[in-house]
């Protein structure tokens, strides 16, 4: 019986609480280079530990102890911390904890990282096929291309996409280009618009 759960993104250098059983716990921040959460996050290992207070490299990483009290000690607790991926890359972790004689197994390993896999797939999901304000709006600065300024609208439509794409805490995008069939060349795409200064 899990006592708590906490879903985590990485933002920056830390770890931000999404999603918690308990909720007061979220938007907290996590570091990463101090805590358990990080340490799966970095070594793209999962961690399952059923006394943490007794395990010399855990205590020292079971945040908030570090923040709030350099003397406290780790509670007795037992962890299970496995990553979340998106295609291949790690954006965050599932942080399930219990009272000490609550072990974990392996068994309760497979089934977070089940979980952690159908997160990833609700992610994808989300950003393909969830942004109908992003669609509408880009559907409306293409309608008025005819009576505008094409570069103008090109150069908002890329601005839009590549703001929502930075939303997204697993993308990390730094350049969008719009292209189109060369009239000259249907094999070849001509550059309409970039935001890469390169092009």
């Amino acid at each position: 019986n899990a006592s708590h759960v906490d879903i985590m993104f990485e933002y920056a250098d830390g770890l931000r609480v999404e999603s918690s059983s308990d909720p007061g716990e979220i938007e907290r921040f996590i570091p990463i280079d101090r805590s358990i959460s990080g340490l799966v996050l970095e070594s793209r290992t999962p961690v399952v530990m059923n006394d943490v207070q007794n395990d010399p490299v855990l205590s020292e990483r079971y945040f908030p102890r570090v923040e709030m009290d350099p003397d406290a000690q780790a509670p007795p607790v037992s962890v299970l911390v496995a990553e979340v991926t998106l295609d291949g890359q790690a954006i965050g972790v599932i942080n399930v904890e219990a009272a000490p004689d609550n072990r974990f197994g392996e068994s309760h390993l497979e089934f977070v990282k089940a979980v952690a896999r159908q997160i990833s797939l609700a992610i994808t999901h989300a950003a393909l096929f969830d942004e109908d304000n992003f669609r509408t709006d880009t559907d409306r600065l293409l309608i008025e291309a005819t009576s505008r300024d094409s570069d103008v609208v090109m150069r908002q439509v890329l601005e839009r996409i590549l703001g929502t794409l930075s939303s997204l805490t697993f993308v990390r995008a730094d350049a969008a280009d719009i292209l189109f069939a060369d009239p000259q060349d249907q094999q070849s795409l001509v550059v309409a618009y970039s935001t890469n200064n390169a092009d």
